[in-house]
């Protein structure tokens, strides 16, 4: 059972990181661990680290290629119950050459600290549109009857165009709430649309030092939630609904050059 109980919100939060990542915690745990690297650039980084360690030594073995005869070889030893016999050569194979070189690279600290420069999108940014989603959508805090729609507009403040945009890009949805609200110290603007019952968000929050995607989208699945997140600017923009992947990427692909080009004026 994994509780955090210590002296400071450091020492609570950084054992916990890599059981974070692996999403192994309790969720109040998980909630524990999202609320304070929200606000702690320095756990922040200790988990962009962990994320793209194991996003490079992911992708370096993907690469690897055993020879095709090493698989069948080892299914017949496993069923007569005999040891892998590896074919005699003057020369370690490639593949395993490979493999020790990954070893070696994932063990060399500099280069560890320098693949937390690769900007793609960890799941700690895709959890930080999430949150927005969690706490307005899923904890029930949409009001019953819509805002009016100069209301919203005025609430929107700066991101005023967004709301008319997003009303074009999803014809047959209906507004449901536009605001701006605060969710663990950050601001968001938040967009809630419905369709069939199925509330979708359209999330911005303003970038902290450090964050960044690659472009394109990123996507991912937390606790039933399908959330696609890209960057604009100095924006994180997120596209999110509990509903299939595909039609929220649909959703997201449609909505994201709109979105940029209106944050661009921000």
């Amino acid at each position: 059972m994994n509780v955090i109980h210590a002296n400071s919100p450091c020492q609570r939060v950084r054992p916990l990181l890599d059981s974070y990542v692996s999403n192994e915690l309790l969720v109040e745990t998980t909630n524990d661990v999202l609320r304070h690297i929200g606000d702690c650039p320095e756990c922040r980084g200790a988990l962009h680290e962990i994320e793209a360690t194991r996003h490079a030594v992911r992708r370096a073995v993907s690469t690897i290629q055993p020879p095709p005869e090493l698989r069948g070889r080892i299914l017949r030893s496993l069923a007569g119950n005999q040891p892998v016999v590896m074919p005699k050569r003057s020369a370690a194979p490639r593949w395993l050459a490979v493999a020790a070189a990954v070893a070696a690279v994932v063990l060399s600290i500099g280069i560890i600290r320098n693949l937390t420069l690769h900007r793609s999108a960890s799941p700690s940014l895709l959890h930080i549109g999430w949150l927005d989603h969690k706490e307005c959508v899923m904890a029930g805090h949409i009001p019953t009857t819509p805002p009016a729609r100069e209301t919203a507009v005025t609430k929107l403040a700066a991101y005023s165009e967004l709301l008319p945009e997003i009303e074009r890009q999803m014809p047959g949805y209906v507004m449901r709430q536009a605001h701006r609200c605060t969710i663990f110290g950050r601001q968001y603007t938040h967009v809630v649309m419905e369709k069939n019952g199925v509330m979708v968000s359209v999330s911005l929050v303003r970038k902290n030092p450090g964050e960044a995607m690659t472009p394109g989208l990123h996507s991912a699945t937390i606790e039933g939630t399908a959330v696609y997140g890209f960057e604009t600017g100095d924006h994180l923009a997120f596209v999110m609904a509990n509903q299939d992947k595909d039609t929220v990427h649909g959703l997201a692909a449609k909505l994201s050059p709109s979105i940029r080009q209106i944050t661009e004026t921000l």
